[in-house]
């Protein structure tokens, strides 16, 4: 408490306000922290997206037969993903730990290219079909460590849907119909599948992602017909080749023909919905960091105003009581000149020597209690000690 005395109320004042801004700016680094934490989360998203590129590229490819154009694409597509693991590898856990953890060894680029050029080479069926299901592995682990899976947003989530899980198991399908031949009833099964199944799914992802993109940080302005285009696109080549199984297609090469136009389709649609959802991923980055900013923004105005604020109020009350001070106050001239002026009276009413002293006496008693509350309050506004308390006793024995 002496400590407490000894500080001016100026100190005081700013002792408060720091009392007041301690949790305030507790409160506004744990929502900054958790502002920046969603943006790291969502950027996450976008590395996901940028890895997953080059290998449904690769998926695509891999079902073709070999040709000098297609092995031109599958190199720069190889190029592609030693990009994308050189700068989001680490992060999306394409390391020797991260598989390794996850039972999914064997799954990083140098390892997966090294199979495929072996595979290609050697045309084998079983090889093939068992590249692409790593292929696909490689797909999942991107979407889990990426975040892709886990989106909050409805929006998002429904293209991450299109892009992670139904496209890539519309291709597959797709392969397995140009690898069961078009005298195979599995070709029928699995175009059955693709009718029944995966297009519904696809075009029901993509139409709730953009009656939910409202909803959700605003509405990107491409994303409707972007998509319903894109739509329109896949769905032609799937409708002719299913049409063209159902009514017995007998040609081997007209299947292949008919999957291969079918399967760039779906790579096309892909492409398309995965630049939607890059763009809505960016948008809501861009939307958290305003959020963050302003919040910082808001809270530096709100603490210069109440400083100010602040400083108005002490100088309202310390100014009026500094002139207190100065007129009441041990270095004042105020009770010499009451007591001159006591002299005067005493002359003029001529009062005993008795009276005089008596009336001195009350006189200085009263000085020095009045002395003695100015003094405190001074100590209160200036930060001041017993030291002036002393010298006010000492001018009242005087």
């Amino acid at each position: 408490m002496s400590l407490v005395k000894r500080f001016s109320m100026s100190a005081k004042f700013v002792l408060v306000g720091v009392s007041f801004l301690l949790p305030i700016a507790l409160l506004l680094r744990l929502f900054s922290d958790q502002m920046q934490g969603k943006i790291e989360f969502t950027e996450r998203e976008l590395r996901g997206t940028a890895y997953l590129r080059p290998l449904l590229e690769l998926q695509t490819i891999l079902g073709e037969p070999n040709s000098v154009e297609l092995e031109k694409s599958a190199a720069g597509a190889w190029s592609r993903l030693d990009e994308a693991q050189a700068n989001h590898g680490e992060s999306l856990q394409f390391t020797d730990e991260g598989l390794g953890k996850r039972g999914r060894l064997g799954l990083d680029p140098r390892s997966m290219r090294e199979r495929w050029e072996k595979v290609r080479a050697e045309r084998v069926g079983a090889g093939t079909r068992g590249l692409e299901a790593d292929l696909r592995r490689m797909i999942t682990h991107a979407g889990d460590s990426s975040n892709l899976i886990l989106d909050p947003d409805l929006d998002t989530y429904y293209l991450m849907d299109v892009t992670l899980l139904a496209l890539p198991h519309l291709l597959t399908e797709l392969s397995r119909v140009s690898a069961a031949g078009a005298s195979s009833g599995s070709a029928s099964f699995h175009s059955t599948l693709v009718k029944e199944e995966t297009l519904p799914r696809v075009a029901a992802s993509a139409r709730t992602a953009w009656i939910e993109d409202a909803n959700f940080g605003g509405t990107l302005a491409t994303l409707r017909p972007r998509l319903e285009e894109g739509l329109v696109a896949l769905a032609k080549p799937q409708k002719e080749l299913i049409a063209a199984i159902e009514s017995g297609i007998g040609d081997d090469r007209r299947l292949a023909a008919l999957t291969s136009r079918a399967r760039w389709a779906g790579l096309a649609f892909w492409r398309v919905a995965a630049g939607e959802l890059d763009a809505l991923l960016l948008m809501r980055v861009a939307r958290l960091r305003g959020e963050r900013n302003q919040a910082w923004a808001a809270c530096g105005i709100a603490v210069v105003v109440a400083g100010l604020l602040a400083l108005y109020l002490l100088r309202s009350i310390t100014q009026p009581l500094g002139l207190i001070v100065r007129d009441l106050g041990p270095e004042s001239t105020a009770m010499r000149r009451s007591a001159e002026r006591l002299a005067v009276d005493q002359v003029r009413h001529t009062l005993s020597e008795e009276e005089s002293r008596e009336l001195a006496a009350e006189m200085n008693q009263s000085s020095i209690l009045i002395r003695r509350v100015v003094v405190e309050l001074s100590s209160q506004i200036s930060g001041g000690s017993s030291e002036l308390i002393c010298r006010v006793e000492g001018i009242g024995r005087s």
